[in-house]
This record gives C-alpha cells, sequence and structure tokens, in this order.
C-alpha cells in the first residue's frame, strides 16, 4: 500500500475516534444500563421474510457482518462507541518488534486508558476524560507534552485491521505476513517503553496518589532510621514522601538528593518522577494566609528547580526526547504565567547546552603530556602478532579500551540486578560490554597459549601474559589484570601440568602474588584493601561490584509494607559511588589504532573448542617424553 494512504488511514481513524468521544459527551445525561440489554425479550411470532433473514444470517459476507449486527442491536454499537480503544488490546498488544513484545507480551487496561486521556486531553475533550476517569476509575494524570503518545501505537495496531477480523472470527493459525518495520509507523522505543515501566505491578507496593493528596507524615508513609546521627535519614517512605523530602521547604540535605537522583530508577521512572516534580511545582494554597502561601510556594518551586538542575547536570542520560519536550514544555508555561525569571533562564541554559552537546565535560583529552607509545616495526603488517608488539603498550591499550567502557557505565546500569535480567538488559549496555570484553580476554589468552604445539613456547606464551598482567597492575587496571589472570587459571590451561614445570621461579611467584590479589576469601579482602591504597586513574575490577550489589539486592526487599526500602537504595549507591569514584580521571595514553584493532577483533571461540586444544598438546595421562 501506499505509505501516503497508510497516514490518511491512520489519520481518519484519529478523526473517527475523537467524533466517538464528541459522541459520548453528548449522552452523558443517558448512562448505558448494560444489565438490561441482556433481559429476555417477550417472544414474537416471525414473518415468512424475516424467517428467510434469519435462515441467511449464516451466509452473510463477512464485509455486512458488522454493519448487519449493529444495525438490528443499536445498543451494542452505543457500547462499542464507548469501548473501542480497549477492545484494541490485541493490536496494541503485538508492536511489531519481537525484542520488545517478549518483554512486554500484554500492555495493561491502565495503560490503555491513560493514552486515552493524556489524546482526549491534547484534542480538549476535557467531559469525556471525566466520563472515562468515573466508569473506569483511572485517575487521568496531566502530562505537560504536545504530542500524542497514543497516535504512534494506533498507526502500528490499525496496519491489518482487517486481518484482527480473520484472527477473531476465521482463523486459527493467522500470523502476521511481514515481521518488518513500516517506515511510516516505525517509533522511538523509549518514546512507547519507558511509560509502560511505569505501570509495572508490586503486589507489595502502595497504590499511586497525587503528591498533594498525600496522607500526613506517619508510620504508614514514612519511618526514620534509627540511628545515632544528627541528620535523619528515611529508611522506608513512599514515592510522594519521598519527594516531599527531596522539596521540603524546611529541611535541605544535598546528600539525600545525591543518593534519590542516583538510585530513583529502581523504584520509579524518569518520566513519573519528572511529572510529580512538575506537580510539586503548582503549590496549592489550602488553608495559609497570603503572606505564608507566598513564603511557602518560593522556597517548593525553588527546591524543584534546584533538584531539576542537577539532574540535568548530573544524569542527563535518563531523558530521553519525550522528557526534553515535556521539560521544556514546563519551562514555557512557568515563563508564560510568572516572566523570564533567573531560575528558568538558567534551567533552560543548562538544557540547550546538555541538547547540543556543548559541556565542559565533554572536552577533548590533550595528549601533550602523554608517554611516547613503543610501536613495532611491523606495524602496518596484515600479519600483526602479539609476539610482535611489546608487553607494556599491550597493557596500555588494553588499559584504554577497558577505561573507555568502564568511564560510560552510569548509576541506572547498575540498579535491579538489570545486567542479568532480560526485561531490563537495555539499561546496562556498557556493564554487558564489559562483561562480554573480559570474558573476550581471558579465552582470548587461553587460546593463545594453546594455539602452541611446544611445551616451551607454551610457556613462553604464559610468561608473556603475566607479564603483560604485571603492566596492568602498575597502571591500576585491576580489571585487565583479572581479565588476563582468569584466562592463565583457565581449567584448559591450569591443567598444563608439564608446561607450568618449564616457567621461570620469577614467574611462578608473580602468578603466586596474582593469585592472593584476586583471591575471593574473606570477601576479596586483599583486593579491597590495596584498591583503597590507588589514586585515579584506576579501573577496578567490575565483577566485584556485581557481586556486592547482588547481595544488596537479594538480602533487602524493594518494598517493605508498601514503602520504598530507601535504607536498601541507600546501600545500592554507595556501591555506585565507589564505581564512579574511578570514572573521571583518564588515563593519558595515546591510542594505537592497529593495536587497538587486535586487542578488539579476537576470533570468536568457546570453552569446548579451548579444552579440546588442551587435551590435544597434553593428553591425559601422558607422560612428558610423550609431550613435544
Amino acid at each position: 500500500m501506499n505509505p501516503q494512504k497508510k497516514l490518511i488511514r491512520a489519520e481518519t481513524y484519529t478523526t473517527n475516534f475523537n467524533s466517538r468521544h464528541a459522541r459520548i459527551i453528548k449522552s452523558k445525561s443517558q448512562p448505558i444500563q448494560i444489565d438490561k440489554l441482556f433481559q429476555e425479550k417477550p417472544q414474537q411470532t416471525l414473518t415468512q421474510s424475516q424467517q428467510t433473514e434469519e435462515e441467511d444470517e449464516t451466509k452473510i459476507k463477512k464485509d455486512k457482518w458488522m454493519s448487519r449486527i449493529f444495525k438490528n442491536h443499536p445498543n451494542l454499537l452505543e457500547i462499542r462507541e464507548r469501548i473501542i480503544p480497549i477492545t484494541q488490546k490485541t493490536s496494541f498488544g503485538k508492536l511489531v518488534s519481537k525484542s520488545h513484545t517478549e518483554v512486554k507480551d500484554h500492555i495493561s487496561r491502565k495503560v490503555i486508558l491513560s493514552l486515552i486521556m493524556q489524546h482526549l486531553d491534547l484534542k480538549g475533550f476535557s467531559e469525556t476524560i471525566k466520563i472515562l476517569e468515573s466508569e473506569s476509575k483511572v485517575p487521568f494524570q496531566k502530562h505537560y507534552s504536545e504530542k500524542s503518545r497514543l497516535e504512534p501505537l494506533l498507526k502500528l495496531g490499525i496496519k491489518n485491521i482487517q486481518s484482527v477480523w480473520d484472527l477473531k472470527l476465521e482463523t486459527k493459525g493467522y500470523q502476521r505476513e511481514s515481521e518488518k518495520f513500516d517506515p511510516e509507523t516505525e517509533i522511538n522505543d523509549s518514546f512507547l517503553f519507558d511509560e509502560f515501566d511505569e505501570e509495572d505491578e508490586d503486589e507489595n507496593k502502595k497504590p499511586d496518589v497525587d503528591i498533594w493528596s498525600e496522607p500526613p507524615t506517619s508510620n504508614k508513609n514514612l519511618i526514620w532510621l534509627d540511628n545515632n546521627s544528627e541528620r535523619k535519614e528515611i529508611k522506608n517512605a513512599t514515592l510522594n514522601k519521598l519527594i516531599e523530602y527531596l522539596t521540603d521547604e524546611t529541611y535541605s540535605n544535598t546528600s539525600f538528593m545525591h543518593t534519590f537522583l542516583m538510585t530513583y530508577q529502581s523504584f520509579t521512572t524518569p518520566g513519573k518522577l519528572l511529572r510529580k516534580l512538575f506537580r510539586r511545582y503548582d503549590v496549592p494554597r489550602g488553608k495559609l494566609s497570603e503572606k505564608k502561601y507566598q513564603e511557602k510556594k518560593k522556597i517548593i518551586q525553588f527546591k524543584v528547580c534546584n533538584v531539576l538542575r542537577f539532574w540535568i547536570l548530573n544524569y542527563f542520560s535518563d531523558f530521553n526526547e519525550r522528557h526534553i519536550d515535556e521539560l521544556q514544555n514546563f519551562l514555557l508555561n512557568i515563563e508564560t504565567k510568572e516572566g523570564k525569571t533567573t531560575t528558568v533562564k538558567t534551567l533552560n541554559s543548562i538544557l540547550l547546552k546538555k541538547i547540543s552537546g556543548n559541556t565542559k565535560k565533554d572536552r577533548k583529552i590533550s595528549y601533550s603530556l602523554a608517554p611516547i607509545p613503543i610501536v613495532p616495526k611491523n606495524i602496518f603488517s596484515p600479519t600483526l602478532t602479539l609476539d610482535s608488539i611489546d608487553e607494556e603498550e599491550v597493557a596500555r591499550q588494553l588499559t584504554l579500551i577497558d577505561f573507555e567502557m568502564y568511564s560510560k557505565i552510569k548509576p541506572s546500569e547498575l540498579l535491579n540486578l538489570a545486567w542479568s535480567k532480560p526485561k531490563f538488559k537495555h539499561r546496562a549496555t556498557n556493564v554487558l560490554k564489559m562483561i562480554e570484553k573480559f570474558n573476550e580476554i581471558s579465552l582470548w589468552v587461553a587460546h593463545t597459549i594453546l594455539l602452541n604445539d611446544k611445551v616451551k613456547k607454551r610457556a613462553k606464551s604464559i610468561t608473556r601474559f603475566v607479564n603483560i598482567a604485571k603492566y596492568c597492575k602498575q597502571l591500576n587496571n585491576l580489571n585487565g589484570l583479572m581479565s588476563i589472570y582468569a584466562g592463565l587459571d583457565n581449567s584448559a590451561v591450569y591443567r598444563l601440568k608439564f608446561t607450568f614445570e618449564e616457567l621461570s621461579k620469577k614467574t611462578l611467584e608473580q602468578l603466586s602474588s596474582f593469585k592472593q590479589l584476586m583471591s575471593s576469601s574473606s570477601s576479596y579482602k586483599l583486593y579491597r584493601e590495596t584498591l583503597n591504597t590507588l589514586n585515579p586513574p584506576c579501573i577496578p575490577y567490575l565483577g566485584i561490584y556485581l557481586t556486592d550489589l547482588t547481595f544488596i539486592e537479594e538480602g533487602n526487599k524493594d518494598y517493605v509494607n508498601g514503602l520504598v526500602n530507601f535504607y536498601k537504595t541507600h546501600l545500592i549507591s554507595k556501591v555506585i559511588q565507589d564505581v564512579q569514584k574511578f570514572q573521571q580521571k583518564r588515563y593519558n595514553f595515546m591510542p594505537v589504532i592497529q593495536i587497538s584493532k587486535f586487542l578488539t577483533n579476537f576470533p570468536k571461540m568457546s570453552q569446548d573448542t579451548i579444552y579440546e586444544l588442551s587435551m590435544k598438546v597434553e593428553p591425559r595421562n601422558s607422560s612428558r617424553s610423550d609431550i613435544n
């Protein structure tokens, strides 16, 4: 079909959708009595023409079937007019992209109604929204966005609308003709799926209420941590109470703001937090005098803007395109009502700089004091090998590769064990890249050693990797050190008895020191003590942080009696702060492209393949005389 016609169909559907709800407004005074539709009617004698018509019901063509039903039963037509957005749930649930339908097989009724009401609000159907709120018991939350979130879904949902009819009435084994996105209906993933995350139900979570309707503080919505600290710390609270405390007019706690914005995605989403802050900004007067109201309003609004400023400056990656639109509309609304205040100017300036990427953090690195790279003579050779590259330069280039990934890890990647859960893996891109690289290096080390068919060559290869690991340690690249050591400690290498007998005493002692440093005994006690003595630049071993986070996640509930377990998020924030501690200061080494490519383009190999090689070069129960 012509793409232009598809757009016309989508627009027509949306127009019809609005007109249906306009008709609902007119019928507001005459609510439908569902139970009356199904009451028995008195039996009547049918005429011959009516009997003939009934006999032909089974032979009706499918394109006339629907119109005949609604002609004979006008009440059903009126019901359909009211619930048709919800009946399209079948189409909504199939958003073409398998990667997301596997994660979000169903879209809840609440989400669909929220999408409809947001669309109706943009079109000005306020009375219809009130009717939907009343009938569905789903409260409408104002969205500071000028774009409908419903229309992109409708474009997907009605693409094969006739096929939905077929699915329901004729075929059982229906499948789509194409699994590919249509260019006219393709939409941004985050635009759709960020909001669905908000609707994830938790049986221990209290239902959401408007922030200004939150009950007064009690042990039902806020519990303080019982400690000897002079500064109060929240143990458990509702989301509204956390935001109240974040923007409290009588109290300031910068540390709390850092912890909250670092970890909030473990219990809510950026979109929901943003809208609650917008709502918090609209301070109601209540029973306060004009003077006290103005004082309270001024402080709370300043606190809200301060939180937004800190959020934009430090966690701008949390915002997608829709969030930025909402934020800009919010600032525009303030400017319209209150004029161009200093606060609005500052927020607009920061936001525009972040959008354009013009920030101090993004400045380029100067290599003026960088050591001269140790480049081999055959650097441009297509057959460049590890043996021709200096061991220290290998360690430098590995360190640059590791730091590039480590420095990009965001706090949200370390929440909810995102790297280990299919539903949240899209959040942990850099963590997963670093895990993958770690495994690649360790397998590459083992594979490189086992490619040598002679004992002395394997021993020489092991010695070379030990030296590279030693240089990694000198550069404070503990993650690189551990990835190489993991390859040397691989069962396929560790079993090479005759190869290890050929190693020098110095190499064996160095290997032993690595084993002690990276030992997991006493919760990596020696490693942690060593790390505390190091100054940036440094790349810690990421696996230990992931282990710590796993213990915290599995040992503490997300909610306690329906309240957010903020004590848990406080523990998580300490680990994240440890990660961030080494993300700022970069290494001052010059990248050597040829060596970097060599260290990032390893052949794919499996543990089984490597172990087969090991058994080939040193068969089980063989003697030294049997080995080359």
